[in-house]
């Protein structure tokens, strides 16, 4: 693999590597830019939205709350779980990998808007989280992984995946601190 060096491009360096195309900047990598606006009125976003709330209330009923790890007097822990977290793992999962994925991968793999880059970077996401739930968590987690990896290409931008990890995150965790 050929790595560029400042003898291969001498007139690119010092400059903003988005202008001349050899390099790509890491926030354009990661989708940290505008993307689509009004993304939260597209019907996928509504509709992924709404899903949620009826399993969040399935998971209450049924006792099946998954792993809990707040309680109503640890406010600092659930803000972290439901909104730098999310943004972290997005960053890391949906930002830098997805985006280096999409980077070096065919473009369309699978059924509909499923990508290559996306099933990767969600099969880690939800490996990445098989310490802390059992499989079958896990397997609910690559799912949504896939619709948030979706929700990021779809726009152009890291922050519909963001946006959406946080609201997943904050029901999720609402409800397994509630008691059944």
């Amino acid at each position: 693999m050929h790595t560029v060096s400042q003898n291969d491009h001498p007139s690119t360096f010092g400059h903003d590597p988005t202008e001349t195309g050899v390099v790509r900047s890491f926030a354009d990598l990661c989708g940290l830019h505008q993307g689509t606006p009004g993304w939260w009125r597209e019907p996928w976003c509504i509709g992924a939205a709404s899903l949620a709330l009826p399993l969040w209330l399935g998971l209450w009923w049924t006792g099946n709350h998954g792993p809990t790890v707040w309680t109503s007097t640890n406010l600092w822990l659930y803000v972290s779980l439901s909104c730098w977290q999310p943004m972290l793992e997005e960053l890391g999962f949906r930002g830098l990998l997805q985006g280096v994925l999409l980077d070096h991968t065919t473009y369309r793999f699978g059924v509909g808007p499923v990508t290559l880059a996306n099933l990767l970077s969600s099969a880690a996401f939800g490996i990445a989280h098989l310490p802390s739930h059992p499989l079958p968590w896990a397997a609910g987690i690559f799912i949504v992984s896939l619709l948030l990896g979706f929700a990021r290409e779809r726009t152009g931008s890291l922050y519909p995946a963001m946006a959406l990890h946080c609201y997943f995150n904050a029901g999720y965790f609402l409800v397994s601190g509630l008691p059944g």
